[in-house]
């Protein structure tokens, strides 16, 4: 089964036409239990990536008011960012492909985690090259 977080915005939804002409933009965004499972995983735990309750009560607010949007050009996600006060942001990354098709109706599956603010964390998304920002398509 899978919980519907948020919609997508008819300005996140221009990002995507233009960044995937030929993609129709998502319109639903749901994560499933499998993957809640995975992201409170003792792997992401460990890890120091794992959303704490309050982070995770918070992925429709990243949803409906991103901080920012990006396009991952090596995963080809679409991916929420929330800011957190430690440098650190709330990475929710929508799988528009395959996995979306298998739960029905919905347009989009979010994969959520913590980037810490690090170079390696929350640093990675000033590559431009891997990281296009919605409102930057063009530099």
């Amino acid at each position: 089964t899978a919980q519907v977080i948020g919609f997508v915005d008819e300005a996140t939804a221009g990002f995507m036409r233009r960044t995937l002409p030929d993609v129709e933009p998502v319109r639903v965004v749901a994560i499933t239990e499998k993957r809640l499972v995975h992201a409170d995983s003792l792997k992401h735990r460990e890890g120091g990536i794992a959303l704490n309750r309050d982070q995770y009560l918070a992925l429709p607010g990243t949803v409906s008011t991103p901080d920012a949007v990006y396009y991952d050009t090596k995963h080809g996600h679409f991916v929420y960012v929330r800011d957190l006060a430690d440098g650190g942001v709330i990475y929710a990354a929508l799988d528009v492909a395959e996995n979306a098709k298998k739960v029905g109706t919905i347009d989009a599956l979010v994969n959520a985690y913590r980037l810490p603010g690090t170079p390696a964390g929350a640093g990675r998304l000033l590559d431009r090259k891997r990281f296009i920002k919605m409102g930057e398509e063009g530099r």
